[in-house]
């Protein structure tokens, strides 16, 4: 017989109320995530500061984001704009509030279950401008060299790659070059993304930086099977105004947990089929 104990949920006291006469709000749940962060929320607070440049308004935004996201929003605000950076308990009422229409979003759930898939939505022409803006900038300042081939790895509690070392063991013999995303800010994300000809990745957020690589570039995700197709459409709704070909390495599931996040392995035949394709798709590049 299974004993459960009852246990008091203590909700967390908000703060002072604050009051602000006019502001616009870019608060959103996702905010915490690189991919919806970069994809959705980054590209409205660029369309907004692109047409109201001398417009003084107060900018609502999340606090407690990566300081890479951080990074990425001190790119575009003007300098009439101040941002006010906005806790989870904190309660601010707004007087005149300006709220901007969704950009693009990602279903959660499938919108018909008999598809038993999401793909998302996307304004293409705005992240074609908002990923050229971005491109223009950082650019303008760099002097890295182009990447023939690189190999974004990354450290994290789920959806580990399993034999991730003997890849990239693999990976260097031919001359891949190994980033560790989780050591770059958000400028160097995006030189690596943009001067690459060959990208190969774990699934993972920050595999939306694809936004601002070139046309034509390959770039293959290696992924845990993705149960009645989930997740295979989402990155190529994405990238779809850029014509970049998305390629996906299905692994198997290991161990007992079984769903998108669990920890997986590749086999090494189609490790060797990947890189027959990279050699047939980059003129023989390796």
């Amino acid at each position: 017989m299974l004993n459960l104990k009852k246990e008091k949920i203590i909700l967390a006291k908000s703060k002072k109320k604050i009051k602000i006469k006019e502001a616009i709000s870019f608060l959103d749940s996702t905010s915490f995530n690189y991919a919806h962060w970069t994809v959705e929320i980054l590209p409205k607070i660029y369309l907004f500061s692109k047409f109201n440049k001398n417009k003084k308004i107060i900018l609502l935004v999340d606090k407690n984001l990566h300081k890479n996201q951080y990074q990425a929003l001190n790119l575009i605000i003007n300098k009439n704009h101040i941002v006010r950076y906005v806790d989870k308990n904190e309660c601010i009422h707004v007087e005149k509030l300006h709220i901007i229409s969704s950009v693009g979003y990602s279903y959660h759930s499938p919108l018909h279950p008999e598809k038993k898939h999401f793909h998302g939505i996307y304004s293409h022409s705005l992240l074609k401008d908002f990923s050229n803006y971005i491109i223009k900038n950082i650019n303008s300042k760099s002097k890295n060299k182009e990447f023939e081939k690189i190999f974004i790895t990354r450290q994290n509690k789920k959806r580990n790659l399993i034999n991730l070392n003997y890849l990239i063991k693999i990976l260097k013999s031919k001359k891949f070059k190994i980033v560790d995303i989780n050591k770059i800010n958000f400028l160097e994300q995006v030189q690596v993304f943009n001067k690459s000809k060959v990208i190969v990745s774990v699934n993972g957020a920050s595999n939306s930086n694809i936004i601002f690589s070139k046309p034509k570039t390959n770039f293959f995700i290696i992924v845990n099977n993705l149960k009645y197709g989930d997740g295979y459409y989402f990155w190529p709704s994405i990238i779809s105004f850029k014509k970049i070909v998305i390629n996906y390495i299905v692994g198997k599931n290991y161990g007992i947990i079984n769903n998108q996040h669990a920890d997986f392995i590749i086999e090494n035949f189609k490790l060797s089929k990947m890189f027959k394709s990279i050699k047939r798709l980059n003129n023989e590049i390796i």
